[in-house]
């Protein structure tokens, strides 16, 4: 797939955060694997170190280690997963996420450059990023489209038509003509602004 068919580069999209034991030698294993680091070395976040890596089809990924001493664990361990969108693009994706879809923002603390949300019960749900300082803004990507190679977030729903009326009501824009029809349900996929990918599927 990665070889005829790349993800842009510096582009909004949606990603996935992997937690390492060590990050130095997370590094060696993902560029013995072909990896290319998108990162020149480990930066400092508020819960870490963490790096950026592209995938062999060009997409791009994090990973990171924990300030907090925790116990080994096996590794790939996902630690969350979010969006990462233009900096213009924040203030509508927050809108969209928080007014239109009812998730709640944990905390401003860590913002710039990030948000975690909550799900309705107060559990986690996902982030929202933009650039770190030391990284070109993300530009927004232009003709988005479902199953486009990359990372989709998937949101579930008891009422799809509902849930999707009320996301392009809240900004997000619609990749599908109407519901596709899946095993276990129905799905429709949806960009944020600044083009970040996302779905909603109901079961039936």
């Amino acid at each position: 797939m990665g070889a005829t068919r790349l993800h842009p580069e510096n582009v909004a999209n949606s990603e996935i955060t992997f937690q390492s034991n060590d990050l130095d030698a997370s590094i060696g294993v993902l560029r013995s694997a072909g990896a290319r680091l998108t990162t020149s070395e480990p930066y400092v976040t508020a819960v870490g170190r963490s790096i950026r890596f592209a995938d062999h089809a060009g997409v791009v990924h994090h990973m990171m280690h924990s300030a907090r001493a925790a116990p080994l664990f096996a590794e790939p361990r996902i630690y969350n997963c979010g969006f990462d969108v233009p900096v213009a693009a924040i203030a509508p994706t927050r809108l969209l996420l928080e007014s239109a879809l009812g998730f709640v923002a944990m905390t401003e603390r860590y913002f710039p450059p990030s948000v975690p949300y909550l799900e309705a019960d107060r559990s986690f749900a996902f982030m929202l990023h933009h650039n770190q300082d030391f990284e070109p803004d993300l530009r927004p990507r232009e003709t988005p489209s479902r199953d486009d190679i990359g990372v989709s977030l998937v949101f579930t729903s008891t009422d799809l038509r509902a849930t999707a009326r009320a996301a392009i009501a809240g900004g997000a824009t619609v990749l599908d003509r109407g519901a596709r029809t899946i095993a276990l349900g129905h799905r429709m996929s949806f960009a944020t602004p600044g083009g970040a990918p996302f779905e909603v599927w109901s079961w039936r």
